[in-house]
């Protein structure tokens, strides 16, 4: 999987403007961005797997405090696939790896159940086992 970063302004985005998954998700976060700037890497971005943009996941700002936001949502005809997971997985090691964000304040997931949401917590812990705080 990679993530595509989302650009600050819709004409950024050309290759996402026709994609009609993309089409709300993006013109809502361009929209976030103008509201709280776009500072990369805390943006959005589109997921793509072998060609496919499959869903997105974003944070939801720069970190504060050492804390940090995700919110993440898979295409509905890629749900039950690992998708979520994995876009949960690379925003993690993304916040680790900036060694800005060393709390991961809070979880937005789109569409989940319980089993899903214990599954992305335990991912999370193991992906930066110091980075979740109640």
């Amino acid at each position: 999987m990679e993530l595509l970063p989302i650009g600050a302004t819709i004409h950024e985005n050309e290759q996402f403007a026709d994609h009609p998954d993309c089409q709300a998700g993006l013109a809502m976060t361009v929209d976030f961005f103008n509201k709280i700037g776009h500072t990369p890497p805390w943006i959005g971005y589109f997921a793509l797997i072998d060609d496919k943009l499959v869903g997105s996941a974003a944070f939801k700002g720069k970190p504060k405090e050492g804390k940090v936001e995700i919110a993440y949502g898979t295409f509905p005809r890629y749900e039950r696939q690992g998708v979520g997971s994995e876009m949960c997985r690379q925003l993690v090691l993304i916040g680790v790896h900036f060694k800005t964000a060393h709390h991961l304040l809070s979880l937005s997931v789109t569409n989940c159940q319980r089993p899903l949401l214990a599954a992305t917590l335990m991912l999370i812990m193991a992906c930066a086992p110091c980075s979740l705080q109640r």
